[in-house]
């Protein structure tokens, strides 16, 4: 399995580029490991964001940069796990930690909560929890963490330029 196929889809309906082996996934997020999210944005993600949107923060920009960047997948909004690792469908999240000193101790906290989208309270009750969407969102779970190295809110999407992974 790659990702490197440009048919677009799969027998399985499976996107191509959505398609990865567990070896592969771990290889290109252990490449990006202590760059900074600026330096790993070959897809100008960070630029088509601050041209488009300068006083704003593009909410999910770093998911995105990994997303589009390292993964190389294509945009996609399907309400459904963003990957598949060994045929497994894989939810992504990319979130920030704070760094804090609790105790003289040196550790980290998230930035905020994590949301899972794509999930209707609707939906819910009329499905099965082992076959409801929010389950095959929470099934599988990859977390890419990036260090929010701010002191304060984030002006725009290019103070996530110097954020490291």
């Amino acid at each position: 399995m790659n990702n490197t196929n440009s048919s677009p889809s799969s027998k399985r309906g499976i996107p191509l580029d959505r398609q990865f082996t567990r070896e592969h996934v771990n290889n290109l997020l252990c490449n990006i490991i202590g760059k900074t999210l600026g330096e790993i944005d070959v897809k100008g993600v960070l630029d088509d964001a601050v041209r488009t949107r300068p006083d704003k923060v593009v909410r999910g920009i770093a998911g995105d940069i990994i997303e589009l960047s390292v993964l190389g997948c294509k945009r996609d909004s399907r309400p459904e796990p963003d990957i598949w690792v060994d045929n497994e469908k894989t939810e992504l999240k990319t979130t920030g930690l704070l760094k804090t000193n609790k105790d003289n101790c040196s550790e980290y906290q998230a930035k905020e909560p994590l949301t899972i989208t794509g999930v209707s309270p609707d939906l819910l009750k009329v499905e099965t929890f082992e076959n409801s969407r929010f389950y095959h969102k929470i099934e599988h779970l990859l977390f890419v963490f990036y260090h929010y190295a701010l002191s304060s809110t984030a002006r725009n999407s290019d103070d996530y330029r110097s954020f490291p992974i």
